[in-house]
């Protein structure tokens, strides 16, 4: 069974997505992450904000993403590749706890398939 390991929300201006979030909407922030983004204390499924659009390198789409973990980024690169499933991130990119890949889905909603570092998994 796949499950949700994440819901990143990429946004354009994290200091007005921290103060929404946790001023606004209560949230606790419970780790910061430089410029990248930072995580908020949620019951359940991890829930973190994210430097998107034009502060990415390569530019990210701003939005809302699912996470699911992969055991292995490399062979689910290569199986969703051959698939014929439109690939945002084809090869494995590093972020805080580990190694991620984007597909699009038909609607082009992008989601991400995570390789969760040993402390995260």
């Amino acid at each position: 069974m796949t499950q949700i390991a994440g819901i990143s929300i990429y946004s354009h201006d994290l200091a007005a997505a921290r103060r929404f979030y946790v001023d606004t909407l209560g949230f606790t922030l419970e780790e910061s992450m430089g410029d990248y983004g930072f995580k908020l204390t949620h019951e359940g499924v991890a829930l973190v904000v994210l430097a998107g659009g034009r502060l990415c390198d390569p530019v990210y789409p701003s939005g809302v993403v699912l996470g699911i973990p992969t055991p292995d980024a490399d062979a689910a690169s290569r199986r969703l590749a051959a698939s014929g499933v439109r690939m945002v991130v084809s090869r494995p990119e590093p972020f805080p706890v580990g190694r991620f890949i984007a597909v699009a889905d038909p609607s082009g909603n992008v989601i991400e398939l995570l390789e969760l570092s040993a402390r995260d998994s």
